[in-house]
């Protein structure tokens, strides 16, 4: 093949324009699938870069992750008016004795239950009034 080689890309050019259009598309629609995803939380850039890489199957598996096309805008959550705190209410005061459910014996001064009659140490009668 001597001779001239530029008659061999001159069917090419028509080719480029489509080429062109395709990859503008295909951009298009990447940039349009990063913004929804980053609107759901999910990471824009890769989500844009799977679509634009392999358009149909990454559209299709971000269809399927996100579980459905939803043309709205993600709903946003509802104020709410603060739950009022109970005012504070004070427990009634109680003497030590009244708390205790305990009695000391008066001979060794272990701590007996408060039914116990004698000591669980020493065995002394524990008085009925302690």
């Amino acid at each position: 093949m001597s001779g001239d080689d530029s008659m061999m890309f001159d069917n090419f050019y028509p080719f480029f324009g489509f080429w062109m259009l395709a990859i503008l598309v295909m951009l298009i629609i990447a940039l349009l699938v990063a913004n929804d995803a980053a609107r759901y939380g999910e990471n824009g850039f890769l989500w844009g870069f799977v679509v634009f890489i392999m358009p149909m199957m990454g559209l299709l598996i971000y269809a399927v992750i996100r579980s459905g096309w939803n043309f709205r805008a993600p709903a946003q959550p509802v104020a709410t008016q603060p739950t009022p705190r109970p005012a504070y209410v004070a427990p009634p005061i109680q003497t030590p004795a009244a708390m205790s459910n305990s009695i000391y014996c008066t001979i060794c001064g272990y701590e007996n239950p408060k039914s116990a009659a004698y000591c669980n140490k020493c065995g002394s009668k524990i008085p009925a009034g302690a």
